[in-house]
């Protein structure tokens, strides 16, 4: 089983777990470094139900369900807390309910971010003093979801290596996407690849729904680093790939460039 960061504190709340008489309890958690940040609000209940229950009721931007990694991290700590509960009371009395009712996240944010801040949300559940969020977790908090939208939109954006790689290889999608552009829209893209963004947004794209499932393109209409390089392609500047941002130099570049 993978580690899962922090929930050795659960150790700490022993006593009032198996006390616990499923009333609803409430908890936050908060993980906040220089280089990583995550924070999530959760309730904890019983229901009538088959089994226990994930709900997410909370606002897309803040813990986006597009970031599905972030959101099965966080159904994994979960999923253990109810094996931990049902373990110390000796046999599985209730069907759980957790309720993740807030949360925000930054361009920093890691999933073991999001594990550490389940974990220390669940320990809050049961004692509210424990890891209670500062006055400058608060701060971070609202700034953070006032910028939830944003950062949503930049996390889309991305890509890895490999599925750059895999979507380079597929020929007629460069094909297709070169035919958006007009050959004066090239030559400026070719000047400055980031003029792709300005000149993308402004367009009327017939096959906007196919862009969208092969990723170049993301659901709010933004170019991702996947449509960064087929541009690259389209414009036969192999030099110009590190600037995607997912090669490290241009070594790198050319090497999964020629797989």
């Amino acid at each position: 089983m993978r580690t899962i960061y922090d929930i050795e504190y659960l150790q700490e709340v022993t006593t009032e777990i198996q006390d616990w008489d499923y009333g609803l309890v409430q908890g936050m958690g908060v993980f906040s470094t220089s280089e990583r940040y995550a924070h999530i609000e959760l309730k904890v209940y019983t229901r009538d139900h088959y089994t226990d229950q994930i709900i997410w009721n909370v606002k897309e931007e803040y813990i986006p369900a597009d970031l599905s990694d972030f959101r099965d991290e966080i159904e994994e700590v979960l999923t253990f807390f109810g094996n931990y509960l049902y373990a110390l009371k000796g046999r599985r009395e209730k069907k759980l309910v957790y309720e993740v009712i807030d949360g925000s996240f930054c361009p920093d944010t890691c999933m073991r971010s999001f594990v550490r801040a389940t974990a220390r949300a669940l320990v809050n559940c049961f004692n509210k003093e424990r890891f209670k969020p500062s006055p400058a977790d608060l701060n971070r908090i609202r700034n953070s979801q006032a910028n939830g939208l944003e950062l949503l939109k930049s996390f889309l954006t991305h890509a890895s290596q490999e599925e750059v790689v895999a979507s380079l290889k597929n020929v007629s999608l460069t094909v297709d996407f070169k035919a958006l552009f007009t050959e004066n829209e090239l030559f400026l893209i070719n000047e400055n690849l980031y003029n792709s963004i300005e000149i993308l947004k402004k367009k009327e794209i017939s096959q906007e729904a196919y862009f969208k499932k092969h990723k170049l393109i993301t659901k709010y209409g933004d170019i991702s680093q996947i449509g960064m390089a087929h541009l690259v392609l389209i414009l036969n500047r192999k030099d110009l790939l590190p600037q995607v941002g997912v090669f490290q130099d241009e070594e790198i570049a050319y090497k999964f460039l020629s797989c």
